[in-house]
């Protein structure tokens, strides 16, 4: 339903952003596409690109 792309891009599965279910589903899912994550300040403490790399690859744009 939810990833991060390498370059911590937010990406939303295709269907979900297709739901009309209300404005839960649209403010706190939908609008997130797109977005850039905000990171620790601590580099020790933000997520591997490489494994979201990985993720991607296995899984997809999902």
């Amino acid at each position: 339903m939810l990833g991060a792309s390498p370059d911590y891009r937010v990406s939303i599965d295709r269907d979900m952003l297709e739901e009309v279910d209300g404005p839960m589903v649209r403010h706190g899912i939908q609008e997130m596409h797109g977005r850039t994550i905000v990171l620790p300040r601590r580099v020790a403490d933000r997520p591997d690109r490489e494994l979201l790399a990985w993720r991607r690859e296995r899984f997809g744009d999902r």
